[in-house]
């Protein structure tokens, strides 16, 4: 059997199926893995919803809690698809599953393992093993796995018949120990309204690593649009996600919301719902100075106050960016 395959079989756990060109068909069938989107909701918070609806004018669009709502918000598709965009992670991972289980089989092992640097570089320099370019249907892998460890590549284009000039695009990097369960997910999403120019106005760059099995995390995100004097929504996290008497620290900064033109953090319950992010008062719970911090985020305090957000250079802004300077530029395939 193909240690791809024999891979693909050990990490089963209920998925999608890929069909048709650009298309997802989100009903789980239960030979195929979901490793992303399970893997990510055990590892990073999840805030259940209490209402679909924007009732409040104070809640959407413009408040920053709001967006760290809706990135980690549940999502289940029998209630949320067709409602929910990839502007949540959990809805954009769910969907990535079924591009990976589609182009698994698909991965060609190489003549001798390689470098290959996704279209958007994370810097990694990571060695593979196997990939594919599927130019059909606008997507593309690369694997490599050990006794102890897979990483792979996904990239893709999706398109919507009702909507000729959009064109959404996303590479992601991972990697995932098979003995400590450890996770790292790093990736980037945009979205071109318009596809007479190459311009992203909707740009999502998040990283995502800990552990499924402990639920420790540490996560990174930054959204923007295709020019840096666009407001950005910027955070950086770290905690516990799940169980009684756990909690996270959020640092917080948004050119759409006054309350966060500057940074701020935001102590949070791992027991959170929307209805608890909804009742949050910057003014008075938005802690500007870090030293305020309470004793019970002293272990994240130093990740999340030293690391630096993801800057407008790290987002992808424009098509054309993608795998600069080599023969696949300004596309999501891979150069191998």
């Amino acid at each position: 059997m193909n240690r791809y395959v024999w891979l693909f079989c050990l990490l089963v756990l209920g998925s999608l199926v890929i069909i048709g060109c650009g298309s997802v068909n989100n009903t789980p069938s239960s030979t195929t893995p979901v490793v992303f989107y399970s893997t990510a909701e055990d590892t990073t918070p999840v805030f259940t919803p209490t209402t679909l609806a924007q009732t409040l004018a104070t809640w959407g669009s413009g408040n920053a809690v709001y967006s760290v709502f809706y990135t980690l918000r549940e999502y289940l598709t029998s209630r949320d698809e067709g409602v929910i965009d990839r502007a949540n992670i959990y809805k954009m991972l769910y969907d990535v599953d079924a591009i990976f289980s589609g182009m698994y089989g698909s991965a060609v092992t190489l003549e001798s393992a390689a470098v290959i640097n996704p279209p958007f570089n994370f810097s990694n320099n990571i060695t593979y093993e196997a990939a594919y370019n599927d130019t059909a249907n606008e997507r593309s892998i690369a694997l490599k796995e050990t006794t102890t460890e897979v990483k792979a590549i996904v990239t893709w284009i999706l398109r919507e018949a009702a909507s000729p000039k959009k064109m959404e695009v996303g590479v992601m990097e991972s990697a995932y120990n098979k003995t400590t369960k450890d996770i790292t997910i790093d990736f980037i999403y945009c979205v071109d309204y318009n596809t007479d120019d190459t311009a992203c106005e909707y740009n999502n760059r998040t990283r995502i690593s800990g552990n499924p099995e402990t639920h420790a995390f540490e996560f990174k995100q930054t959204i923007g649009g295709s020019r840096e004097s666009n407001p950005i929504t910027q955070i950086v996290a770290k905690g516990v996600s799940k169980g009684a008497g756990n909690s996270f620290l959020f640092k917080v900064k948004s050119g759409n919301d006054s309350n966060f033109s500057s940074a701020k953090y935001l102590v949070i319950s791992a027991e959170a719902t929307e209805a608890t992010l909804k009742a949050i008062d910057p003014t008075a719970e938005a802690i500007s100075d870090s030293s305020s911090l309470p004793a019970s985020v002293d272990s994240y305090k130093s990740y999340v106050t030293s690391t630096d957000f993801f800057e407008f250079s790290d987002i992808l802004s424009d098509r054309a960016l993608l795998n600069h300077g080599n023969a696949k530029a300004g596309t999501i395939y891979l150069n191998y």
